[in-house]
């Protein structure tokens, strides 16, 4: 496993979005957008393969969460994995704990 390991958690500040890991490193910093001010993140991070395959994971997330929707839609039987699979499904929609 090359990105870094979860769960990771989304903090909401004024203009500011940070995800950082359980262990403290910070994943990804969005900032609000300015009129014509590009946006720009907060800190300046050296790039790492870890960050690759940290942004790799992050980019596949619709996807990830549209076919983990599909399969709970057409669930029918008996998987003990289905609760962590809904709140995986919320937590992505922003319904559940970030």
């Amino acid at each position: 496993m090359k990105h870094t390991k979860g769960p990771w958690r989304c903090t909401k500040y004024p203009g500011v979005f940070s995800i950082n890991s359980a262990g403290g490193r910070q994943i990804a910093v969005m900032t609000e957008h300015h009129g014509d001010t590009p946006l720009t993140p907060m800190h300046q991070f050296e790039r790492s393969e870890q960050d690759k395959a940290d942004a790799d994971l992050i980019s596949a997330a619709p996807e990830l969460l549209e076919a983990l929707e599909l399969i709970l839609k057409d669930f029918d039987g008996d998987w003990k994995h289905y609760e962590q699979a809904k709140r995986a499904v919320s937590k992505a929609r922003g319904e559940g704990e970030s």
